[in-house]
């Protein structure tokens, strides 16, 4: 595999922000999928070949533990530190996928809430740029809607 093709689609991952997941997830199961390391998501981990074992079996099984090293690295890496220091070490990604998922999805209310107020909160104080101002807010409202909350015409212009 050529690794500029593989640090393209690397990089092509938005790291996991909070409230950015399903983007992030999304990117995450494509590059994956596209790198063939998906099997350590989709099929269960396959028990350890005996010595005696068929070549097929132990094949099957290394295969499945690379592929799930190497999704973990991916997945480690697309995480920015103050978020990875939060999620727990497993064995396996889809242990981790999964405690991810509960931890954001979970969240969802709790980061709505945060947003929401530091929008209502957040005010020009007249030092400064107007169009510095700008951009906060516009975050704070592509924050919402990226949670699925969106604020409409009413709410933005009272």
């Amino acid at each position: 595999m050529d690794g500029t093709i593989v640090q393209r689609h690397l990089t092509g991952i938005e790291p996991l922000s909070g409230s950015n997941f399903k983007k992030w997830k999304s990117q995450l199961e494509i590059v994956l999928g596209w790198m063939e390391y998906d099997i350590s998501l989709t099929e269960e981990m396959p028990a350890v070949p005996e010595p005696t074992a068929t070549k097929s079996a132990k094949t099957e099984y290394l295969k499945w533990m690379k592929a799930n090293k190497m999704a973990m690295m991916i997945i480690k890496s697309s995480i920015g530190d103050d978020i990875r220091r939060g999620i727990p070490s497993k064995d396996t990604v889809k242990e981790l996928m999964e405690d991810i998922e509960d931890q954001f999805t979970g969240s969802k209310k709790a980061l709505q809430f945060t947003y929401l107020t530091q929008l209502i909160s957040l005010k020009y104080d007249g030092h400064g740029n107007v169009r510095e101002h700008i951009p906060k807010l516009s975050k704070l409202v592509i924050s919402l809607k990226e949670l699925e909350m969106d604020l409409g015409t009413d709410f933005l212009f009272i």
